[in-house]
């Protein structure tokens, strides 16, 4: 425990008072977007791998969903992506890293729930785990929204609920390759 916390401490994401009275604080890390892209850069290797990882589960969660899915499934997905979308219209009128967050949030809570209608815990706790593998490092990089953002999201939905099962895999690897290509030309810059 004491490493945690000192690793913790160390990076950043924690302040230990010690003492009467002491305890631990939890930080909000704090991101410098240029050095991000820099570490990136210099680590392609593990950028890549993130996206094989996502593609692998996602794809095969999307695939399940699209055979397994209630419509409590459907509802919730629906809903989320309407929010996506007033989300994503709000961040390209006024962009900052609230709104940007805003949608963020919303789009791995549908790619969670998209795991979750695939009836299958362990695929959900590796589809939450290879969207934390990437967005971690990933998301710091993202000060803005670009306007493709959402472009698969509703297309994946259809085919889902349509019961097409190779169909919304094919869209979701599709839409995972579009943000790894939005990510690369952003790294080029």
């Amino acid at each position: 425990v004491r490493t945690a916390v000192a690793a913790l401490e160390r990076d950043g994401l924690i302040a230990v008072r010690r003492g009467r009275g002491g305890g631990f604080t939890v930080l909000a890390p704090v991101y410098d977007a240029a050095e991000m892209r820099r570490e990136m850069r210099r680590n392609k290797r593990a950028l890549r791998d993130a996206f094989d990882y996502r593609i692998v589960v996602e794809t095969g969660a999307t695939r399940l969903a699209a055979e397994r899915h209630r419509s409590m499934d459907l509802s919730a997905l629906h809903k989320l992506l309407v929010g996506m979308d007033t989300a994503l219209d709000i961040a390209l009128g006024e962009q900052s890293a609230q709104h940007v967050v805003d949608f963020q949030t919303l789009d791995s809570a549908f790619h969670l729930r998209i795991a979750q209608a695939a009836q299958n815990e362990q695929l959900l706790d590796a589809v939450a785990d290879a969207r934390r593998r990437m967005w971690l490092p990933i998301g710091a990089i993202f000060g803005r929204l670009e306007t493709n953002a959402n472009d698969y999201h509703e297309s994946i939905l259809e085919a889902i609920e349509n019961r097409e099962p190779e169909l919304a895999a094919t869209r979701m690897t599709e839409h995972i390759n579009d943000t790894r290509h939005t990510i690369e030309a952003w790294l080029k810059r």
